[in-house]
Order: C-alpha cells, then structure tokens, then sequence
C-alpha cells in the first residue's frame, strides 16, 4: 500500500474525501467529526445569499450631493492652488 509514501492523518478527514476512511471517530471528537470542517477560502455563507463583492477598481466613487461639496480647506497642502 502507499501509506508509507504520504502523510494521513488520523483524527481530520482529508479535505477531498467527503467520507473518513472507514476509520472510527475517537471519543469526544465524535460531534466534531460529523460537522463539516470549514475550508480555507470558503464562508459558511451560501454564495446566494452573500451580497455580490465588487472589486475596488470598478466601484462607482459616491456622487456628492448639490451643495454638500468638500469645503476648500480640507484640501491637503498638494492639492491646494498657488496663489
């Protein structure tokens, strides 16, 4: 057999195989062995109901409202107009 060739661990499921193989849960992990493991990269949240991430280089910037402009002073020194 190739169980000398990689590592298995005993106790965590290898991430591919939905099913231990064949190996008992060891007592106390029982619960734990029957709840799915979260992966790395993936939330617990369906992709349905998770609101749709828009990357930073397609957002809109946010319009200002008429009349609600940036005051002048808030401008940082690089930005301010030579006089």
């Amino acid at each position: 057999k190739e169980e000398g060739q990689r590592p298995v661990l005993v106790s965590v499921p290898q991430p591919g195989s939905s099913s231990d193989e064949g190996a008992p849960p060891r007592e106390g992990r029982d619960d734990a062995a029957r709840r799915p493991q979260p992966r790395d990269g993936v939330s617990a949240i369906p992709s349905s109901r998770r609101p749709p991430v828009v990357p930073p280089s397609q957002r809109r910037p946010p319009v200002p409202a008429e009349g609600q402009a940036r005051p002048k002073r808030e401008l940082p020194p690089y930005l301010r107009v030579v006089k």
